[in-house]
């Protein structure tokens, strides 16, 4: 009887365990009081190409770089939110300072040990008093 309720306590655990972190791959928002305004369109590469964000791809060594203009006035409550996935690291720059740098989580997969970054919401502040 004793044993019995240990394994019913452990698989209970277990189940629970299983459950943690399910649809930690999927964003579907933010809660916010500031009305959201989509970034998706007017991305360009150094040359000022438009970019779409559905087809980006690194150069050879393996980094990306795309530009994006603000708008000439911010709030103090602006920022950036995005989701990341695969990615190794993200830098966001206002001219030639570092606003941001990501930390995502590196895992490993249970079954092939192979090494991958999380999913990861990233969220940027922009301060109202931006350099041009």
């Amino acid at each position: 009887m004793f044993y019995s309720l240990i394994m019913a306590l452990i698989m209970l655990a277990l189940g629970i365990v299983s459950f943690w972190g399910r649809n930690q791959d999927s964003f579907d928002g933010i809660y916010a009081t500031a009305p959201l305004t989509s970034a998706k369109t007017n991305w360009t590469d150094k040359k000022g190409k438009a970019v779409d964000l559905t087809e980006l791809k690194p150069d050879k060594q393996g980094t990306l770089t795309i530009y994006y203009r603000l708008p000439e006035k911010l709030n103090r409550q602006d920022k950036l939110i995005f989701f990341s996935r695969y990615i190794k690291q993200i830098d966001a720059y206002i001219g030639k300072k570092k606003i941001y740098h990501s930390h995502p989580e590196i895992a490993a997969d249970w079954l092939s040990l192979t090494e991958h970054y999380e999913s990861f919401t990233n969220s940027i502040e922009l301060p109202a008093k931006r350099s041009a």
